[in-house]
């Protein structure tokens, strides 16, 4: 986020104070009442949210840009267990237990919505919201598991405002030491890309930066909604689908290798033109290809999708599955 430190959710009173933070930055981006008004809405629940089912929450503001237009996104961390069957969450119709109520009005309030839950560990929600009509990009799903205390799967995207920058990283073994590879590699990763660097620079400043540990494999995905272009990068075994609005689909292998360990300098870089209503799915080996592939049905959310395809991992290791649509 911004200069701004989150604010950590303690009490009714810090909600207010949230509500602040929100309108403090809706004046810096000139946003609309009628947006405010929706984005106050946004992070009440979400506040809320963390209050009620969360440990360690906090909520941040920031203002963002996208083709020239300003806009606010609030940024929802909390180190819950994870939602409950979030698609169901997030379409209104929580779980027994309560888990998630509300969070459906952040779909009606914010114009864009990314989810990114690791289940035992965190959950974090990102809502936007802009000034004026502004370019669509996919909505991101981020799921992940560990078989141990902490997962060595890792994930991030960054927004551009010509491009969806993501990335998927399975961190070598399992547990602690896996979880600080990967850590350390989607770390190594952001720096570059949002740096400028392309996403072969990336891969092969990581690997750089990687060296001495026990290695790590990761696919870079570029997806740029302007001229609806898709390009994939990885080494190791880190798989990409893309599901197209058209019915066919694309399978990328990745290089062989591992950051870190052992790189092809000049790894093969996959192109493919992106029709309107395409899903992409990037998921590490936790999940098989196979699987992921056969958990697929067009119509269905990001979050939907992730929480299908990470229902077909194995129990005897980590697993993440990214998803944008």
């Amino acid at each position: 986020m911004g200069e701004v430190p989150p604010l950590r959710i303690v009490d009714e009173a810090s909600v207010h104070v949230a509500r602040d933070l929100i309108r403090s930055c809706a004046l810096q981006a000139s946003l609309p009442e009628v947006d405010l008004e929706w984005m106050l809405l946004a992070v009440t629940e979400l506040a809320h949210n963390q209050l009620e089912h969360a440990t360690d929450g906090t909520i941040g503001c920031d203002v963002c840009s996208r083709a020239g237009v300003a806009g606010i996104e609030i940024e929802a961390r909390d180190a819950g267990p994870g939602i409950e069957r979030p698609s169901s969450a997030f379409a209104g119709h929580p779980p027994t237990n309560g888990l998630g109520v509300g969070l459906a009005s952040i779909r009606r309030a914010a114009a864009e919505v990314d989810v990114d839950i690791r289940f035992g560990e965190s959950t974090t929600v990102f809502a936007r919201r802009f000034a004026d009509t502004v370019p669509t990009h996919p909505d991101v799903a981020i799921l992940g598991r560990g078989c141990t205390s902490r997962s060595g799967d890792h994930a991030l995207w960054i927004r551009t405002d010509d491009a969806l920058h993501m990335a998927v990283v399975d961190g070598s073994g399992h547990g602690e030491a896996a979880a600080e590879v990967a850590a350390r590699a989607v770390e190594l990763l952001r720096s570059q890309l949002t740096g400028g660097a392309t996403h072969v620079d990336a891969l092969a400043a990581t690997h750089q930066g990687l060296r001495r540990s026990r290695g790590a494999a990761a696919t870079i995905a570029v997806w740029r909604p302007s001229d609806r272009t898709l390009e994939v990068v990885g080494v190791g075994n880190v798989s990409a689908h893309l599901h197209a609005g058209d019915g066919t689909y694309h399978g990328f292998a990745p290089n062989a290798g591992m950051l870190g360990q052992h790189y092809n300098e000049r790894p093969r870089v996959h192109r493919v033109s992106v029709e309107p209503r395409s899903t992409l799915v990037l998921h590490t080996d936790g999940v098989a290809p196979h699987l992921a592939t056969e958990r697929y049905r067009a119509g269905r959310s990001a979050l939907r999708q992730a929480e299908e395809c990470l229902s077909a991992a194995r129990d005897n290791d980590d697993a993440l599955v990214l998803v944008a649509k």
